[in-house]
């Protein structure tokens, strides 16, 4: 093999270092993935989000049931299932809050813009759960919303509603 020169191998021989090398290869990305054999890609989206609504859950009744943890969650799942997104997420975040200075308008944009940017890389059953979960968000921000409407909202590094 070093000298360049052909090796001849029957046919029965390579069809079975053929499947032996499929076989590893397919054994070794499983395991870079961080996955076991027999889990399939949409199998895991299933436990990481069970994972983070059960951990969300569970800081809800942690921190005595205050604000901060939906979005945090939503990252968390992100991260999980898109990272490249989730980075998308956090720039959009950084944009508006160096301009606005708000927070929750931050996340408000960002959670709206997220479904759109899955939809657009071809990750449509991640944009349909983005999707559910921004909705859900805002729903959850209604007080939120009210307060930007109307001008109260707080600010970040201010002491006192705007």
């Amino acid at each position: 093999m070093s000298s360049g020169t052909p090796r001849l191998v029957s046919s029965e021989t390579l069809s079975a270092r053929t499947r032996l090398s499929v076989h590893s290869r397919e054994k070794r990305e499983s395991r870079a993935r961080g996955l076991g054999p027999r889990v399939r890609r949409d199998e895991r989206r299933e436990s990481d989000a069970k994972a983070c609504r059960q951990s969300h859950a569970a800081s809800a009744i942690w921190l005595g049931f205050k604000g901060g943890k939906g979005v945090a969650t939503y990252i968390g799942l992100l991260l999980a299932l898109a990272w490249p997104i989730a980075i998308a997420f956090a720039l959009i975040w950084l944009a508006v809050v160096a301009l606005s200075r708000y927070s929750s308008l931050a996340a408000l944009l960002a959670s709206a813009a997220t479904p759109v940017a899955l939809w657009m890389i071809g990750d449509q059953p991640a944009a349909v759960l983005f999707t559910l979960l921004s909705v859900l968000l805002w729903i959850m921000h209604r007080g939120n919303i009210a307060r930007l409407v109307r001008g109260t909202e707080s600010k970040l590094g201010a002491s006192t509603p705007a």
